[in-house]
Formats: structure tokens, C-alpha cells, sequence
């Protein structure tokens, strides 16, 4: 696994993961089930995630909108 920064308005988490997209099905969990952590989810278009810290993030890094993020948690399929 590798470490990951996710990044979301306000909401910024370091985590270990597979790959981005699972490493932010974590950060939302993880942020979930903090108080303070949890009113910052989803203020925010979307998520961009990279391996190389917040300072670095640019238009290069994986990026995912929110609304895709959560239809992943939920388990919904785009196909359905």
C-alpha cells in the first residue's frame, strides 16, 4: 500500500491505500466517524489525491467529483 494525500476544500487526510480512488472511499470514511473532520466533507466539487504531499498539488494529480464518491460508497452503479 501506499501513502496518499486527499484533499477536499478543507478536508485534507494522509492515508494508506491501494490506489487514489481507494484511498479516498478512506479518507471519507476515516472523516466520517470524526466530529471535527466530518463537517468538512463534501463542501467541495470534488477530491484530488497525489503521493507527493498537499504543497505539490497541481492539475496533474487524480482528481474525482464528489457526487461520483458518493455513489461509490453507496454502492450505486452508474450502469444500473
Amino acid at each position: 500500500m501506499s501513502k496518499y494525500y486527499v484533499r477536499s476544500g478543507s478536508l485534507q487526510v494522509v492515508i494508506s491505500a491501494i490506489d487514489e480512488r481507494d484511498a479516498v472511499i478512506k479518507a471519507v470514511t476515516y472523516a466520517s466517524e470524526n466530529d471535527r473532520l466530518c463537517k468538512k466533507l463534501f463542501t467541495a466539487d470534488h477530491f484530488q489525491v497525489n503521493e507527493r504531499g498537499f504543497d505539490s498539488m497541481d492539475s496533474r494529480d487524480y482528481m474525482i467529483h464528489t457526487e461520483e464518491v458518493i455513489l461509490d460508497i453507496l454502492g450505486w452503479d452508474d450502469e444500473e
